[in-house]
């Protein structure tokens, strides 16, 4: 039998869909929302340090400049 891994976007979707779908107390929802929001920070983070490693023609082959991959690397991870 083969597993498979629960990706980040995974993971903020359960998170939020317990947070919503289930009547949780109140402590329990904040803390699910907070967990929800790091989980899109370190994404976020992530996704921009990888766009920032990409060469020339991974760049055109995404249709982005190397000036808006490292304008968009340059931004803050709580940046949406």
């Amino acid at each position: 039998m083969r597993t498979r891994t629960m990706s980040a976007t995974d993971n903020i979707a359960l998170l939020m869909d317990l947070s919503v779908t289930r009547r949780l107390p109140v402590l329990s929802r904040i803390l699910i929302t907070g967990a929800v929001q790091l989980a899109k920070w370190d994404q976020n983070a992530r996704t921009r340090r990888s766009l920032g490693q990409l060469s020339a023609a991974q760049l055109r082959d995404i249709g982005i400049t190397r000036e808006q991959a490292n304008a968009e690397f340059k931004r803050g991870f709580w940046e949406s």
